[in-house]
Parts: structure tokens; C-alpha cells; sequence
């Protein structure tokens, strides 16, 4: 379930000759000389003291983040890493952690969007036409977001069988103090592969997302909603409709306007979208579906894991 990390590792040996690109940098005020490189997609950072090492693992792996680390292959990235380095990096600290996977859903993911309230202490924010939502403060990011979209945005290749299917991505990103936020005195790259830390990581994505506060109530009261910024726009966008109803509904308004398919279909489906986020029923539908994946997901990770 791991995606991106970010590792420090304090030597001062040499492995420029290890990188794909090697190029040197000269800090203007310090002087100090630093050299970048890759191995594979993970960028490297040497200076004089310490090496730092980001990207995601998965990408390193798998040649792509769609399919999920568990505890024995990212042991085994690790050990790739090593090897290309030629450099143990078990017992150097680790600064960042993204930690998620894909979740297959029954219904359009607005569906499950319109259900995510707010979360005590985060920013809440709406990306992608609503296609992303981020929960964030100085130390944690909570992301969902459209996985197909995502790999048709980077033109990887889906498989068959997710073909106009909802595939919601939901990963937790720690980028600060990752020892008090998981309670442990320290975190080193051989913890990624332990069985009780993986389990501790298991346990926080999950308890993150139920954190959340699901947006549940119906709104047909006619009134503007001033929750949070998706139950306002929601509202806004329902009284609208509902308000151009009362003389003639949207399709009939279609039929007389000089409109293109594309068009139409867009409108349409909007429409429904609009009448779905008022529908009680599909939103109690929507929210226990979405709830019972993730803790499914997390328990068959647990078991896969012998945890």
C-alpha cells in the first residue's frame, strides 16, 4: 500500500557513478556542490553530509502505482534500491510516507464525494471539477480521487476489465513529523516491511477516512445549505432545478435549444447528479457502501499480510 516515500541517509559515499543523469548543482550563497540523479523514477539528492531519496515505490516496482505493495514485495523494492545503489538504506529514517490503494465502487464517485463532509483541523478542498478531494493540515493530506481518470490523464494503459468502471483512489500522505503522528520514537526504511508497523499503517488510512464527517441529511426544504462549500453549491444547484421545473423540466428545454450530443449528454448526466445528491436514499446507499470498502479493504490487506 505504499506509494511515495522520502528517506535520508546520512554517508558520504560517493554514488554519482550509480545514477541515470548525474548533474551537479552549486549552492550561489553556501558554495556547497550537490548531485542529482534517478534511479528509475526515484530522484536522488547527494551532498556532502546526506543523501536524500523521493518517489513512489510502487511506480519503482511495478512500472506503474495501480497495483499494491504488500509487506514481501516492497521488502523486495527495497532490497532492488540497495542493490542499485550499492548502499544499505534499511536503517535510514524516513521523512514522508503516501500510503493507499484503489477502491472498485458501485456508483459514480461525485456519488461518494457529495457524502464527504469535514474533518476537525484539516482544509477541505475540491480539485478536477470535483473529481479530487483533499483534506489537508501541516502535517497530513487525506486524498480520493478518480484512479481511471488519473491513468488516462498519464496515458497508461487500463486493463479490460476496469473499463467504465468507478475506481476511487484513497491514500493518506504523511509529510511531517511521522513519529509522533504514529507514535513510535523513530521510523527507518526496514519498518516499511515489518508486520507491526504495516499494521499500524493499515489501522491509521482506515481510522483516517471514518474521521470524516458523512454529509447524510436530505435537502428539499428550499433553502441554501452553508455547511461546507458542497453542500452550498449542492443546494444552489437543486433549488435552481427545481425552481426551472415548476414551468418545464430540463429535457424539454433541451429539445428546443440548438444543442450538440456531447452537450446534451453532459447536461443530462449533471441533471442526475443534481437529483442523486438529493436523493436520501442513494446518499445512505452511497456513504455505507463506501464505508464498508474501506474497512473490507483494510481487513483483506490484514489478512494478505498474515496480520
Amino acid at each position: 500500500m505504499y506509494d511515495t516515500i522520502k528517506i535520508w541517509i546520512h554517508t558520504n559515499e560517493d554514488i554519482s557513478r550509480y545514477l541515470e543523469n548525474p548533474h551537479e548543482r552549486i549552492d550561489m550563497v553556501t558554495g556547497e556542490i550537490s548531485f542529482y540523479g534517478k534511479i528509475n523514477n526515484l530522484r536522488i539528492r547527494q551532498t556532502s553530509q546526506r543523501i536524500s531519496l523521493e518517489g513512489s515505490l510502487a511506480v519503482f516496482y511495478f512500472h506503474q502505482n495501480y497495483d499494491t505493495l504488500t509487506l514481501s514485495s516492497t521488502e523486495s523494492a527495497i532490497n532492488e534500491v540497495c542493490d542499485l545503489l550499492h548502499l544499505s538504506i534499511k536503517e535510514a529514517p524516513v521523512v514522508r510516507i503516501d500510503f493507499g490503494t484503489n477502491i472498485l465502487l458501485n456508483r459514480p464517485l461525485l456519488n461518494y464525494f457529495d457524502c464527504l463532509g469535514e474533518l476537525p483541523r484539516f482544509k477541505k478542498s475540491e480539485m478536477c471539477d470535483r473529481e479530487t478531494i483533499s483534506y489537508k493540515n501541516s502535517q497530513l493530506e487525506l486524498i480520493f480521487y478518480n484512479k481511471i481518470k488519473e491513468l488516462k490523464k498519464n496515458k497508461i494503459s487500463i486493463s479490460d476489465h476496469l473499463i467504465g468502471k468507478n475506481l476511487l483512489r484513497y491514500e493518506i500522505r504523511l509529510t511531517k513529523n511521522l513519529s509522533k503522528q504514529l507514535h513510535r520514537p523513530k521510523i527507518i526504511v526496514s519498518d516499511l516491511y515489518n508486520i507491526n508497523f504495516f499494521s499500524t499503517m493499515i489501522d491509521y488510512w482506515e481510522k483516517r477516512y471514518l474521521s470524516i464527517h458523512k454529509i447524510l441529511q436530505l435537502n428539499r426544504t428550499g433553502k441554501l445549505s452553508f455547511v461546507d462549500m458542497t453542500s452550498f453549491r449542492d443546494s444552489l444547484a437543486l433549488i435552481g432545478l427545481l425552481s426551472l421545473e415548476n414551468t418545464c423540466t430540463v429535457e424539454q428545454e433541451l429539445q428546443n435549444q440548438m444543442v450538440g450530443k456531447s452537450t446534451k449528454f453532459k447536461i443530462r448526466k449533471y441533471v442526475k447528479e443534481i437529483r442523486d445528491s438529493a436523493d436520501s436514499e442513494n446518499i445512505e446507499q452511497a456513504i455505507t457502501e463506501l464505508d464498508e470498502k474501506v474497512r473490507q479493504t483494510a481487513e483483506i490487506y490484514r489478512i494478505q499480510n498474515e496480520i
